[in-house]
């Protein structure tokens, strides 16, 4: 049962370097950034005269952007703490 739970709580957040608490609060707050996202895109399909993000004044590509970089920035990261412990 301890195995269970070490696998489906601690195991993927030790693998990237992270408390069980860090990688929540990351996770959750990648998540709401997508939520957002979503939400506007909706918002925008339904309405096409409104655009969130041009009254944002950005882009919804320049949001997947920095959204794609914060990802990538977090695993390259995750890639190089992995190196530093063989």
């Amino acid at each position: 049962m301890q195995h269970i739970v070490d696998r489906l709580f601690f195991a993927h957040p030790r693998d990237v370097g992270e408390t069980y608490f860090e990688h929540f609060i990351n996770a959750i707050c990648i998540g709401n950034k997508m939520l957002a996202f979503a939400i506007a895109e909706y918002i925008h399909a339904l309405i096409p005269g409104i655009n969130l993000f041009t009254m944002a004044d950005t882009t919804s590509g320049e949001v997947l952007d920095k959204l794609s970089a914060t990802l990538k920035e977090r695993q390259v990261s995750q890639e190089s703490d992995k190196d530093h412990e063989d």
